[in-house]
This record gives structure tokens, C-alpha cells and sequence, in this order.
């Protein structure tokens, strides 16, 4: 096992004895943290089984319930429903309607404790829950219930049926509360951590184990309920995995609850994802690459799907050895790739395109390349907000409007001057903002091929002696073969003069450099004037 899993939640009860409960008995027979939970048998009623505590301030907040029922249950979106999350105030207590018969929510499938459900409540949604008809008043009422002062901490659930024997059918472990769920650090660069590990690590039963985050669904295909953070502050963290997915699980979460962030520390961070999909099932997932501490990224062949929130990575200068190669991010929130290597990725139906899916803000990023944006029917394809000059290197657009309209290619929102380096790809549009200004340079490469040996070449201004590139000695290709590349503006005209001390001096004047990268074949003629005096 090369994961380490740390719980960043605070626990409010580990159900370890019967102190502190409304009612039920601590028992060791069964439970899903060890060494026991509280449990009662009983059956045709509804049950409240709670712990009373600490005033806990949980606006905004998730909580997570481990409950068991393994008797005959009601459908939970009936009156009589089977398991609920329970909290209360000490005067008002709240039940809401998780599962039942003909639903359960977050279970280990095959191995494991199959039996218990993580019951998770965003407090932040239940006034929609309210209105939806699944909170249910258990003392007091829902409009006086005081989430900021929460005491009461358990589950409401309803059997059918009793349990074998006189036993219990009906149990509460763990609870848990907090927004920043699990840390996933450890392997190394010989044993490096991968999903099924946190899975094993969430399904363990062991002492402040039983995460109720992250599970398995098949081979290769996982579900989590909470945030995931990989990478330790202070020791050294190895992640590699690849051809898996990983699904953010449709509860009534809010869209800024979910979250996948790689930190790093004074130790060091290894993360490697190829051929990963990161998706949500539901509530939007932020992606937080930024940290300049992590010491290696790479995200290769990944996708990243509907996601919603921002995607963000490191702007130090060690970023730029981090690395997002032929990604597709597909309705997800605006990326900002910083100082990273972001190159051959495809951008979709950007979920944040009224401003732009991939902004810019820094000058010294030129290490973007080989893009392509396709308009999700409004919007900017990319967002500027300071003013300098940038390059865009390849970058191909779809559906996307006009100079001056509301989805033009380029947001230039710096409030200043921009100018935009276009070498290769398609033309670009742009819409200013207020105080902003724009020039597009298309940048485009010209090769001369054919060249003799010892070939000197030089690149001026049309008409001057403004050299803008040149090379003493042509040395690419082969013998008597030689090829040589320089960038001019599209559009520029210029003279490029050919020397050659064996061959006829060549000069191609008053050249007007095309939209797009050409190709020139260059004819030499020998000078038999030339007298070599040896």
C-alpha cells in the first residue's frame, strides 16, 4: 500500500460508547470504524438516533453520517422513507431523506462494509431541500432551526421489518463534518500511489478509518462525495495512475463544495495522470494545479468533463516544468495554465465563456501551443487582463464571431495596449474593453530549402537595411541540401538576399510574407567569374 489517506474533517463522534446518545447501546458485534457504533433493534416506527454535543457552526458546511439498516425499508421519497440525516439545534431537529428501499446512497459494493451508508447534507442547500419536500421536522421546525449553534448530530431511519434473533437493525457510527475531506500523500518514486489504494483506504474499517468519500464502482471506474487532496506539506508524495475515471457523485452538494487539488510542501510532490477522466455527475468540481511547490505535474491524454469550476494552474517559475499535453476540458470553468506547458489541448463548451475559457494574465507565458477552441454558442475563446504582448502559437477556432461582438476570439480586458504574435492557425477576432487596444501580428515562418553548402542568408526590411533575421552559415539538411527558417509578420514585405562565395549571389525582393507558413525552394547558379587565387 503505497497511499497514505488523512482525514481532514473533524469527527464529532466516533460512536465508541453510549455517552452522549439519545438512545440505542454501544455494541462491538458489528460497525464500520472500529472498535463499535450505537445501534437499536426496532421496526414500525421511526427511530431517531443521535449524538448531543458541542454547539458546532455548520453554515455552509458538509456533514457526513456513517448509518446502517438492514431490515425492510419504505422508498425514501415517500413519507415513510428509510434513512435520513439528522441534525438539531437542542430545540429543533431536522431529518433529511437520504435512502430507502428502492435507493441507497454511498455504499462499498463488493468488499467491505457493504451495508453501511455515508450519508453526506450540504447545510448550504437545505432550503431547496425544504422546498423539494425532503426535510422532515423531528422536534420543533425547520424555520427555527439554528445551523449556526448545530448540537445534535445522527440519523432518522424507518424498518419494516425487526432484526433476526432480537438483535439490532439500525446503527450510527462515525460522524464527521468539514469542507476539505481526504489527503492522499505517501508512495514513492518506486511505489507510487493509484486510485484503488485510496479505495482500499476508505473501505477500511480500522480506528478513524471509514472515510465515506471515494469508492469503487468496477475495475478502473471510481465515485467520490467529497474533496480530494494529493500531496503533503511536509513529507515526500508520489501519485501515477492511468486509464482510469474518476466520477464527482450527484448528491445535493453546491457548486462550490467539490473540489481536486494537488499541494505541495517542503517536501516533495510527484502527480502523474495519462488517460484519466475527471468528471461530475452533478455539483460543479473547482481543479486547483497552482500550487508552485508541487515538484512534478503531468497531465497527459486526460479529460476533463462538465466540471464547471475554474481549472488553475502554477504561475512561479517551477511550473513551467509542469506539464498538460493533448487534454480535452469540456464544459468546464475558465483555466488558467499560468507558467505551465500547455500544449495540443482541446477546449469545449467552456462553462465560463461570457469572459473567455482559457485566460491569460501574464506576458511571459509563450509556453501555449497547438490549442483548439470550439464556442459553446456565446462567448470569448480566451480572456487577456493585463496588457503586453502575447503569442499564440497554432491555435484554431470554432463558432466563433466577429471583431467587436460578444464572442470574438479575444476579450482584451487589460485596460490597455495588447499585442497578439499569431504564428500558424487561424485568424483572430477581438473584442476591447474599456481603455483596451489590440494589434495582431500574424506571425508566419518562411523556409528556404535547396540551399548550397556555405550559404549565407539575410532578411531585411522591403527597401532598407533593417535586418530583422539572417544567418552567417546555413547548416540544416543535407550536403548541398540546405534549409533555413526565419519569422516575419504576415503581410510584411521583405528582401531576402542569398550569398554564396562559389554561386551567384540570389536576392528575392519586395516580398509580401502570405497569411500562413510557406515553403521557398531557392535556385543557385554557379559563378564561374569566381577565381580562387590557390
Amino acid at each position: 500500500m503505497a497511499v497514505i489517506v488523512t482525514d481532514l474533517r473533524t469527527v464529532i463522534t466516533e460512536a465508541d460508547s453510549s455517552t452522549g446518545w439519545n438512545q440505542g447501546e454501544y455494541i462491538t458485534d458489528f460497525f464500520v470504524e472500529a472498535p463499535g457504533c450505537v445501534a437499536v433493534g426496532d421496526a414500525g416506527s421511526f427511530i431517531d438516533l443521535y449524538f448531543g454535543g458541542t454547539a458546532r457552526n455548520a453554515t455552509n458546511m458538509l456533514i457526513y453520517v456513517y448509518a446502517f439498516n438492514n431490515g425492510l425499508q419504505y422508498d425514501w421519497d415517500s413519507a415513510n422513507f428509510g434513512i435520513g440525516l439528522q441534525i438539531g439545534d437542542g430545540s429543533n431537529r431536522i431529518a433529511v431523506k437520504m435512502a430507502g428501499g428502492n435507493k441507497r446512497v454511498f455504499s462499498h459494493q463488493s468488499l467491505g462494509p457493504v451495508d453501511w451508508q455515508s450519508l453526506v447534507l450540504d447545510t448550504d442547500t437545505l432550503d431547496s431541500l425544504n422546498t423539494a419536500g425532503l426535510v422532515v421536522a423531528r422536534a420543533g421546525s425547520y424555520g427555527a432551526l439554528n445551523v449556526a449553534a448545530l448540537t445534535q448530530f445522527g440519523m432518522t431511519s424507518y424498518s419494516i421489518s425487526k432484526a433476526l434473533g432480537g438483535g439490532y437493525n439500525q446503527a450510527v457510527d462515525i460522524i464527521r463534518i468539514g469542507n476539505d475531506g481526504i489527503l492522499i500523500a505517501g508512495g514513492t518514486t518506486g511505489d507510487r500511489g493509484i486510485f484503488s489504494e485510496i479505495v482500499a483506504e476508505d473501505r477500511n474499517t480500522a480506528n478513524l478509518k471509514a472515510h465515506g468519500i471515494i469508492r469503487e464502482y468496477a475495475t478502473g471506474f471510481y465515485g467520490s462525495q467529497g474533496p480530494l487532496n494529493f500531496g503533503d506539506m511536509t513529507g515526500n508524495s508520489w501519485f501515477d495512475d492511468s486509464n482510469v475515471t474518476l466520477m464527482f457523485e450527484d448528491r445535493a452538494i453546491g457548486n462550490d463544495k467539490y473540489y481536486f487539488r494537488v499541494r505541495g510542501g517542503t517536501g516533495e510532490t510527484h502527480f502523474f495522470l495519462n488517460n484519466v477522466t475527471v468528471a461530475t455527475a452533478g455539483p460543479f468540481v473547482t481543479c486547483l494545479f497552482n500550487d508552485d511547490s508541487v515538484n512534478a505535474l503531468e497531465l497527459i491524454n486526460c479529460n476533463f468533463t462538465n466540471l464547471g469550476n475554474a481549472i488553475t494552474f502554477g504561475t512561479d517559475v517551477s511550473a513551467q516544468g509542469h506539464v498538460v499535453d493533448s487534454c480535452n476540458f469540456t464544459g468546464c470553468g475558465q483555466i488558467n495554465p499560468g507558467l505551465t506547458l500547455f500544449k495540443n489541448n482541446i477546449i469545449n463548451n467552456s462553462a465560463s465563456s461570457a469572459t473567455g475559457a482559457l485566460i491569460l494574465d501574464r506576458t511571459d507565458n509563450t509556453s501555449l501551443e497547438n490549442l483548439v477552441f470550439t464556442s459553446g454558442g456565446s462567448g470569448h475563446a480566451i480572456y487577456i487582463t493585463a496588457p503586453g504582448s502575447y503569442e499564440f502559437t497554432n491555435f484554431t477556432y470554432y463558432g466563433y464571431g466577429a471583431d467587436g461582438t460578444t464572442d470574438a476570439v479575444v476579450y482584451n480586458n487589460s485596460g490597455g495596449d495588447v499585442t497578439i504574435l499569431v504564428s500558424g492557425g487561424y485568424a483572430v477576432t477581438v473584442r476591447n474593453g474599456a481603455g483596451a487596444s489590440t494589434t495582431v501580428s500574424n506571425v508566419v515562418t518562411i523556409t528556404l530549402t535547396g540551399m548550397k553548402d556555405w550559404t549565407e542568408v539575410r532578411v531585411y526590411e522591403y527597401g532598407t537595411i533593417n535586418e530583422i533575421a539572417g544567418i552567417e552559415d546555413v547548416i540544416e539538411g543535407s550536403v548541398d541540401n540546405r534549409s533555413w527558417s526565419f519569422s516575419a509578420n504576415g503581410g510584411q514585405v521583405v528582401d531576402i538576399r542569398i550569398f554564396n562565395i562559389f554561386w551567384v549571389s540570389t536576392s528575392i525582393l519586395n516580398y509580401t510574407v502570405p497569411s500562413s507558413n510557406t515553403s521557398i525552394p531557392v535556385t543557385q547558379v554557379e559563378d564561374r567569374v569566381y577565381e580562387n587565387p590557390a
